[in-house]
Formats: C-alpha cells, structure tokens, sequence
C-alpha cells in the first residue's frame, strides 16, 4: 500500500552495528545506508538540541529526494516550555526549512510527557503552540501531537485538532493506568502509529534504553497489520515508527510489519 510508511524513531543506534548496520561501516553513512530500507525516519536529536538549518541540508543531501523526516520538536516547546518560548518556535522553524521548503517534512512530532495533563493552562499553550508553529511556518508545517496522559482522550480535544489539521499519534504502549489506550484514530489527512513496546515492568522506572526493550510478536503485528490496512483507506497518508531500538528490536519489527502489510 503505497499511503503506508513504516520505519523506525531514529536511525543511529551504536547497537545496531553488526545486526542492521554492517559492522564495517561508519556512523557518518549510517543514514544513506538506512534510507535503502526505509521511505522515512524520526530525528530524535532536536529534543535535545536546536536543530540548525546546516544539518538539515547534510540530511537532504545524504537521501534520496523521495526520503522523509519526522522531526521531534526542541524540549523546550513540550517539556521545558518558558517564557522565551515563542523565541523558541523560530529558533526550532529556522532550523528544519531546509526540510519542509524541499516538501521532505513528513511531520514535526509534538511529543508531551505524561505530566503534560488536560488543564486550562495547558490547553492554552498548545493551541498557542500549534498557531505560532504555523505562523512560522507559512502552514506549511505537518503537525503531529503524542500525548502520553490519557486525559487528553476527549472528543473536544479531537474536534479542536481537526478545526487546526493537527494529527493525532496512536501510542502503541503497555496498559497502565493513565497512559493512552492506543486505539485507533486520527484528525487530519495524515495518520501517525508510534510503537514503544508494551514493557510494562520499566516503563516508569527505566531509562530510554531499558523503557523501550521490547520485542513485537508476529501474533501483535499481525494484529496491528490489520487494523492498520483499514485505517489506510480512510487517510491520505500513513506514517509508522518502532521506537522499541535496544539491539535492532525496530529494525526487526519494522521490515516485518512491512512484509504482513504488503501481504494480502
């Protein structure tokens, strides 16, 4: 189904030499290599640090035009959000251009922590987010938003995302109380799924590492597979991400769900 992108959160992972990556090759060709297997990746670095416009040119030239990039949005917009934080925005938009003025943008990941919760303050700043996101941006800007509280559930919520054409990622996590239920849903022409792992035994008490390790059956993929071919024909386009990566775990999951996908 050519609507359906599946591939992995990242793609520069130390542990993947010798089980996707060949052990002879370097860091600095690991996303030319990567882009041979997948049509898309999530840049997870920009969390961390302010993407810069340089980078994001060194990202086109090193894929093929047809490659595209999610990119999560700076810790300062979603999870250290302060009063310079528009300030913040333009900083974050100068820094992906390169990718959303070459039409490579898939979408800019909104991703809130599970402390983000359904509050009058909170609903305020992300509608105020999302408009200078698009202000910045000439709305040229896919946006996708990840709530990990499940208070944000709310056909209000829903409805205000589709009003703005902001997407709605499923999260495919363990089943713990507060965190989303993973069903199935979205609220613009593009559908977002994240995979990561249903570990239910360090998903508070573990590191990024250790959260994240975890290893879809084909029993559970076979089962996303199906509900996803359904939810395909009723968006324009669908974006998938394994973000279980201990040890290749993504890469793994990925390519297999690809296969039950494509299968009839």
């Amino acid at each position: 189904m050519k609507n359906i992108f599946i591939a992995t959160s990242g793609y520069s992972y130390k542990d993947w030499k010798g089980v996707f990556y060949p052990k002879e090759l370097s860091a600095g060709k690991y996303l030319a290599y990567y882009s041979k297997f997948f049509p898309f990746t999530e840049l997870n670095f920009s969390y961390y640090k302010q993407p810069e416009e340089r980078q994001s040119l060194k990202f086109l030239e090193e894929t093929d035009k047809k490659f595209l990039f999610s990119i999560k949005a700076h810790q300062s917009l979603t999870h250290q959000p302060t009063a310079t934080w528009k300030e913040d925005v333009k900083i974050f938009s100068g820094g992906i251009a390169p990718l959303s003025d070459a039409n490579r943008l898939a979408s800019v990941i909104l991703q809130f922590p599970f402390s983000f919760k359904y509050t009058k303050e909170n609903r305020i700043y992300l509608s105020n987010l999302c408009k200078n996101l698009s202000i910045e941006n000439s709305n040229r800007i896919p946006l996708s938003i990840e709530f990990r509280n499940r208070e944000w559930d709310k056909p209000s919520v829903i409805s205000g995302m589709k009003e703005i054409g902001a997407g709605w990622i499923v999260s495919d996590n363990p089943e713990l109380k507060g965190l989303p239920k993973g069903e199935m849903k979205w609220t613009s022409e593009t559908a977002y799924l994240r995979f990561h792992g249903r570990n239910r035994e360090n998903w508070w008490q573990g590191d990024n590492v250790s959260r994240y390790d975890y290893r879809y059956s084909t029993e559970e993929l076979t089962e996303a597979a199906e509900a996803i071919k359904k939810m395909s024909g009723k968006v324009k386009r669908m974006f998938i991400a394994f973000n279980n990566h201990h040890k290749g775990q993504a890469v793994e999951n990925a390519l297999e769900l690809k296969d039950l996908v494509e299968s009839e």
